[in-house]
């Protein structure tokens, strides 16, 4: 489901967002992304992130390594869920070290 708030999207609003909500996990607020300005792939995908007052054009969604699952396929998910919301990708880096995947996203 998409809604618009003041030109703004909200991503995640499904059953999944709002079981979290009721578990008392509750949704990453704005200030929150808008200090650390990422996201992680996960999150995105869990329907945890309000990106309605999210104040920039630009974000980062980051993919770590899991135990049975693929980061290039969690963060490509995610890309795709975003890109439902008006959100284009923009390059795709990996971290030296640390095993992380980025994907580097403008709002449109």
């Amino acid at each position: 489901m998409r809604t618009r708030s003041q030109g703004r999207d909200f991503v995640g609003i499904g059953a999944l967002a709002r079981t979290s909500y009721r578990a008392g996990h509750g949704l990453r607020d704005a200030a929150q992304l808008a200090q650390s300005r990422s996201v992680g792939a996960d999150s995105i995908l869990r329907g945890e992130v309000d990106l309605r007052a999210y104040p920039f054009r630009h974000l980062a969604v980051s993919a770590r390594p899991g135990f049975m699952g693929n980061s290039v396929t969690q963060l490509m998910e995610a890309v795709e869920h975003l890109s439902n919301y008006g959100w284009e990708l923009v390059n795709v880096a990996s971290v030296t070290g640390s095993h992380m995947l980025y994907a580097f996203m403008r709002r449109v």
